[in-house]
C-alpha cells in the first residue's frame, strides 16, 4: 500500500507505511531543494505547484492536476519508468536518472542529484 502524507501546504510525501517520514534522511535535503526553488519563483508560481516527494516506491498513482502543476521528485535506484505520470504536463525529477533508459519517453523528465546523509555534520568539518 502506498500512502501520501501532506508535509507542507503544497508538498506531499509518497511512501510505504513502513517507511516513516522521521526515518528518511533525504527529506531534509529535498526540503532544502524546495526552499531554493521557492527563492527562484514568485510566491504565486510556487503555490501553483504540488510537489510529490516519492521515496521507497516502485509504483506511484497518477495524481490529477486539479489546476496545479504536479512536480514529482522520485528517488529510485531501479530507474522504473512510469509512463502514467508522463502526461498532463507533469514534471518529473528522477534520481539515478539514465538518459539512455528514458530517452524519447518524455521531454519533461530531468536528473535529480543524490543528496547526502543529513547526519553528517558538514558545518564543523
Amino acid at each position: 500500500m502506498i500512502i501520501s502524507k501532506q508535509i507542507a501546504h503544497n508538498t506531499f510525501l509518497v511512501t510505504r507505511p513502513e517507511v516513516p517520514p522521521e526515518g528518511l534522511l533525504e527529506l531534509g535535503y529535498w526540503n532544502r531543494i524546495l526552499a531554493a526553488l521557492r527563492g527562484l519563483l514568485t510566491e504565486v508560481q510556487f503555490d501553483q505547484m504540488n510537489f510529490h516527494l516519492v521515496f521507497g516506491n516502485r509504483t506511484v498513482e497518477a495524481i490529477p492536476n486539479e489546476g496545479f502543476l504536479n512536480v514529482f521528485i522520485i528517488a529510485d535506484e531501479h530507474q522504473q519508468p512510469r509512463p502514467y505520470l508522463y502526461s498532463n504536463g507533469n514534471i518529473i525529477f528522477q534520481s539515478y536518472y539514465s538518459g539512455t533508459k528514458f530517452s524519447g519517453l518524455y521531454s519533461r523528465i530531468f536528473p535529480f542529484p543524490l543528496g547526502f546523509n543529513s547526519k553528517l555534520d558538514l558545518e564543523n568539518q
